[in-house]
């Protein structure tokens, strides 16, 4: 049985993307053709037809062996086999039932499960056809907002609203104050957006025209955005007020006294307290959007820097944030751990049921600065990734929780489009 036409399109249109290990390998079907992609979760064949696995890099001893596992324990050893032609070994691999296998080692070292996994499926053209249809579907389903800077990002970002009289203002040159005032846009379902610290970025005024706004929250004090900022936006005739302290740790503060305020709370719940490192940005990206929707169950709460009070909510692990008395601390082994774990909360906490995803680079803080109105508004948990490469962590949770919509902040440069075609893969089989 050779591989139909429409198996090699669906073939050619995996996204390709970089292998993990030291031991990188392609496929060949069973004619000889060679689609040069890397096996990994994705790839389709069909059940009995033989992959053939060389190396790209370094030549496979003959006495090597590649074991690969299904997901129901059942394991398979395959020596290497040596090619008369061409002198060369390789793996012939045949899977015997359809569902996921995984390598799990070669030549007695565990494998990367990024570096060499494949789906076997049953052949068949309404099959193959359903296929086609789920990655069309799904493509259509990772969407992409950007800009040609972390202002223009904001900006686009602002134009998922069509009115509000509100906005929120932040410096785009640090990220504390509109880390912390994240949950502050969301009280007035408000966009944030971004300006210089000495001067009013350009593109403010009209955007604030279009949306018409007629009260603007500045979040820092004078040092971290200038008082020409305030002035420019007074004569423009936007009623100004600013939200700051002499530190980073009075803006929070303010920030959740105002938010309870405006949600006609009498006073912000000191008992609820959400606690990041004050300068772990990516625990406070992926945290902000859990406390607005938190304080929309629970009621108004302080989200603030690290002070150690007692029954804090934490995000990040103890190398970031000690250990609290009575805490309930939301942490993984990295940055994009510790937001899946804080996305899992939105059930177990809040019993809210999640489908939407916003992801943002979480090795630089720009795009995704305007990012925690957005998601909430969305009704999205905020996840972190690399720029070309998604963390497994993240890509299980994509998988388990059956996502059905993934947005991207910012452009290639932050999220490349490689990894956004990895990602409509990922969420085919989540298509309804």
């Amino acid at each position: 049985m050779r591989l139909s036409f429409r198996i090699k399109y669906l073939l050619q249109n995996v996204p390709k993307r970089a292998a993990i290990t030291a031991f990188p390998v392609f496929a060949q079907d069973v004619a000889g053709e060679e689609p040069d992609l890397w096996l990994w979760d994705g790839f389709v064949t069909v059940v009995g037809e033989p992959i053939y696995v060389e190396s790209k890099e370094n030549r496979i001893p003959e006495d090597a062996v590649l074991v690969y596992a299904h997901t129901d324990g059942t394991q398979v050893s395959v020596p290497a086999t040596k090619s008369e032609a061409t002198g060369n070994c390789f793996f012939s691999i045949i899977v015997d039932k359809a569902g996921i296998w995984r390598a799990v080692s070669y030549n007695g070292k565990a494998i990367d499960m990024d570096s060499l996994q494949f789906k076997a499926y049953a052949s068949g053209d309404d099959y193959i056809k359903e296929e086609e249809e789920k990655f069309q579907k799904a493509s259509d389903a990772v969407k992409r907002i950007e800009g040609v800077n972390r202002y223009e990002t904001a900006l686009a970002l602002s134009e998922q609203w069509d009115v509000s009289d509100y906005a929120v203002l932040a410096s785009g040159e640090d990220f504390p104050d509109a880390m912390f005032g994240g949950p502050l846009a969301t009280q007035v379902d408000a966009p944030m957006l971004l300006t210089k610290k000495a001067a009013l970025y350009p593109g403010i005024l009209p955007r604030l025209e279009a949306l018409g706004v007629k009260t603007v929250f500045l979040l820092g004090g004078e040092e971290a955005v200038a008082p020409a900022v305030m002035d420019t936006l007074q004569e423009a005739g936007y009623r100004v007020i600013r939200v700051g302290g002499k530190n980073r740790m009075e803006t929070a503060e303010r920030g959740s006294e105002l938010a309870a305020e405006l949600r006609g709370d009498e006073a912000v719940n000191d008992k609820i307290r959400f606690e990041v490192n004050r300068n772990a940005y990516a625990d406070a990206l992926a945290g902000g959007a859990f406390v607005a929707m938190h304080r929309e169950k629970f009621g108004s709460s302080y989200f603030v820097p690290y002070v150690g009070k007692d029954g804090s909510i934490v995000f990040g692990g103890t190398e970031v944030v000690p250990s609290i008395p009575n805490e309930i601390r939301l942490a993984g082994n990295n940055r994009y751990a510790t937001a899946v774990e804080i996305a899992k909360a939105y059930k177990t906490m809040l019993d809210k049921e999640i489908k939407r995803v916003v992801l943002v680079n979480g090795e630089n803080f720009p795009d995704g600065l305007a990012a925690t109105p957005f998601a909430f508004r969305k009704d999205a948990v905020v996840l972190l990734t690399k720029q070309n490469e998604l963390p497994m962590a993240v890509d299980a949770y994509l998988r388990e929780h059956a996502i059905q919509e993934v947005w991207l902040i910012g452009g290639p440069e932050a999220i490349t489009e490689d990894q956004q075609n990895y990602l409509a893969w990922v969420l085919k089989d989540n298509m309804d």
